[in-house]
């Protein structure tokens, strides 16, 4: 009770404590409760204690890079984790970098987590479906899906800047560029020279806003219907 007691006066005693008391499951609890790395310094013992390192990602969720590789690779413990802070993701066993829930709950939490996502994930167009009407862009999708029109579509409806990612060829595709002048008109700037030279796509840009008439084309920004 007395070096318990310390140890919440100073949580910072962990670093210096015995290995003894670095596995005393309530020493390292009682560290944890004012410390978010104390786990660092736990045994491994403590660090492969699955009700330990709950308890720490519940105040930390960080914390998981220091638990034991049998406990990364625990889909409750993990979950948890990416659950209050998506960037947990990076600590995860590469197995769980590809389960589509927990990168789901992940990308959910922080899309900031995107990059430790799987690049098998990332290539799969259902989940990269799912992810982009959720919170993910289109600039992290593979190129192949890029040209996807499918999921263009899906990413402009959230994000109409998100044209600027589509592959050159549904930058060309009036019913791509359409949809995202029409969401936000300054999305002109990514369709292609010819669309941009469109007398429709122009207007339904700078119906949205105006400042897209800087994007037209020298032959449409002379237009009088256009600017006047």
């Amino acid at each position: 009770p007395i070096v318990t007691s310390a140890i919440e006066d100073n949580p910072f005693l962990i670093r210096w404590a015995s290995s003894e008391l670095k596995n005393d499951e309530d020493f390292v609890l009682a560290a944890m409760r004012k410390c978010n790395w104390a786990l660092e310094h736990a045994s491994l013992e403590q660090r492969s204690n699955k009700q330990i390192v709950i308890a720490a990602i519940g105040h930390h969720p960080l914390a998981l890079q220091w638990a034991s590789a049998e406990l990364k690779n625990d889909e409750k413990v993990v979950l948890a984790a990416v659950a209050k802070n998506g960037l947990a993701l990076e600590h995860a066993s590469i197995e769980l970098q590809n389960n589509k829930e927990i990168s789901m709950v992940a990308i959910e939490n922080d899309p900031l987590a995107i990059p430790f996502v799987s690049s098998g994930l990332k290539k799969d167009k259902d989940f990269v479906l799912l992810a982009i009407t959720k919170c993910m862009t289109l600039e992290h999708a593979p190129l192949k899906l890029r040209s996807d029109k499918h999921i263009v579509m899906a990413a402009i409806e959230s994000h109409p800047l998100d044209l600027h990612w589509a592959s050159t060829d549904l930058k060309t595709d009036k019913e791509v560029v359409l949809a995202a002048v029409t969401k936000d008109g300054l999305a002109l700037e990514h369709a292609s020279f010819e669309l941009q030279n469109d007398k429709q796509i122009v207007m339904a840009a700078i119906r949205n806003n105006p400042l897209a008439l800087q994007w037209a084309s020298a032959e449409l920004r002379n237009d009088e219907e256009i600017v006047f």
